[in-house]
């Protein structure tokens, strides 16, 4: 044991008890103190870090785009990352209509219009009801029991198929059985 003398204090045993005590607390509260501070950083990292990864966003996209469906983005992703993810756009999409720089949040559904093309009156619906061969997804939309999705599959069969020889055809397309189709039948022409 180390023995300090000192000649300016005329200490008692006890005395130099209390004073080593006393030092003895000190430097381990300063120990105490620097061990809390040096691990408080690392108990909150470790703490935070299963939270602090962003989760990725689920994106539904569809429209004018090459792979319409569902995507998984990084969190902090715009609508031109979901455009990218989706193939890109297609030739006729339109996109000016759309801010492809807008933030994306987990679950949006985005829809990428096509550019509308002016259809005369006389070329996609008539007397006979809409051509199905020359009408526009937004005009197909016009026909009882169809919608976006179904106008969708008519301008793809078409786009694979060519033109439909009767109306008859659309009972080919995924979705349009027999009752479907006797709603549609009055309201459409290929001619």
């Amino acid at each position: 044991m180390l023995v300090i003398r000192c000649h300016m204090f005329n200490l008692t045993k006890e005395q130099r008890a209390a004073v080593f005590i006393l030092v003895g607390l000190i430097i381990s509260g300063m120990i105490y103190g620097l061990h809390e501070r040096l691990s408080k950083p690392h108990s909150e990292i470790t703490a935070s870090s299963p939270s602090a990864a962003p989760k990725p966003l689920l994106i539904h996209v569809s429209g004018a785009v090459r792979r319409p469906g569902l995507y998984r983005l990084n969190a902090g992703s715009r609508l031109i990352n979901a455009v990218e993810a989706a193939g890109g756009f297609l030739p006729s999409a339109d996109p000016s209509s759309v801010n492809l720089a807008s933030p994306l949040k987990d679950g949006d559904r985005v829809i990428l219009p096509a550019r509308r093309r002016p259809e005369s009156s006389s070329d996609s619906t008539g007397a006979g009801g809409v051509n199905i061969n020359t009408a526009d997804e937004k005009t197909l939309e016009s026909i009882p029991g169809v919608g976006k999705v179904m106008a969708g599959r008519i301008v793809d069969y078409r786009k694979k198929n060519g033109r439909f020889s009767s109306a008859e055809d659309l009972m080919k397309i995924g979705g349009v059985g027999e009752k479907k189709f006797e709603k549609m039948k009055g309201h459409v022409t290929v001619n």
